[in-house]
């Protein structure tokens, strides 16, 4: 009954390709919204995934995939929209999203997709999570000037996905 995250983000960064592409107000409304509407949520902090149980729906605490997959639409959209007007996060936003990748590292530059399991366990690191963290911390590391040591485990991660890498590519 209230929006989702990742269905606004991923929404938003459609209205804004429409919009540069048609110059049509509507899409410019839409997309003005939906960037209205991230902007209120704690995204930073991590965004909690909303999961199907054996009968009921539940919230997975802390999930790095779409914590990532909604920063990149929010950061697309907002670069696609009025790149004139764009806001970068504030460096309180990307302390509260470094707080949060550590939170979601077990091990070396190996990250899971939850920062807990459903019981509230550590979870194992995932490739394509893995990923998506090494991205993040690339694009927090363009953002800001910092010298926090999750910035070391760059190169462990590139590591720990050349090693999971089939020679199909994939993981």
């Amino acid at each position: 009954d209230e929006p989702h995250e990742f269905d606004t983000a991923t929404a938003s960064e459609v209205f804004a390709l429409e919009y540069r592409r048609t110059a049509d107000d509507t899409w410019k409304h839409r997309v003005s919204g939906a960037v209205q509407t991230l902007q209120e949520s704690d995204l930073y902090g991590g965004i909690d995934e909303l999961r199907w149980g054996p009968d009921t729906w539940f919230e997975e605490s802390g999930s790095l995939f779409l914590t990532g997959t909604v920063l990149d639409s929010l950061w697309e959209t907002t670069s696609l929209y009025q790149p004139d007007q764009y806001i970068p996060p504030t460096p309180s936003q990307l302390d509260d999203l470094i707080s949060f990748l550590e939170q979601g590292r077990h091990g070396d530059g190996r990250f899971a997709h939850n920062i807990t399991d459903i019981l509230g366990n550590p979870p194992p690191d995932v490739q394509n999570t893995t990923a998506y963290g090494l991205y993040l911390l690339e694009r927090i590391n363009r953002m800001m000037s910092s010298d926090h040591p999750i910035f070391d485990q760059r190169t462990a991660a590139v590591d720990h996905l050349s090693d999971g890498q089939r020679s199909d590519g994939f993981w």
